[in-house]
């Protein structure tokens, strides 16, 4: 309902101390957990996650995982108190996860590169036109 923009001036080498920075921001019972670069998640995607009830739900398309994630205030705690050199992963991974399939590739659309940003563009313009084909009918 309300959106904070969390500033990690301390960022180190992996993204880990900014997810720390953000999930400490938070006070939410569960959180979205998912990078900038994946822009074009569906609403039906975030609805899906919701109606687990795991501690942890990860979106799968096809059989791979992708982003956000849902974490539950237990494991955001436990990533918190995580030590120096943890990883997102090596929280997961003492909790485990709920995967939850969808029907949105969009989940696995990471822009990394120049080249990312024109094939993932040009996926959207074909999705939306498909949409207003389907609108119109």
């Amino acid at each position: 309902e309300r959106v904070v923009c969390v500033s990690n001036s301390d960022y180190g080498p992996d993204m880990f101390d900014s997810v720390q920075a953000g999930l400490a921001a938070t006070t939410a019972g569960r959180v979205f957990l998912t990078p900038g670069d994946i822009p074009l998640v569906g609403e039906p995607v975030y609805r899906a996650l919701l109606a687990s009830g795991a501690h942890v739900a990860i979106p799968t398309y096809r059989g791979r995982k992708g982003h956000p994630v849902l974490l539950g205030r237990d494991v955001i705690h436990d990533v918190l108190a995580a030590p120096v050199g943890a990883t997102l992963r090596d929280v997961i991974g003492r909790w485990g996860f709920e995967p939850v399939p969808v029907d949105d590739e969009a989940i696995l659309w990471d822009i990394d590169t120049q080249t990312d940003y024109w094939r993932i563009r040009e996926q959207y313009t074909s999705r939306q036109r498909s949409r207003d084909d389907i609108d119109q009918t």
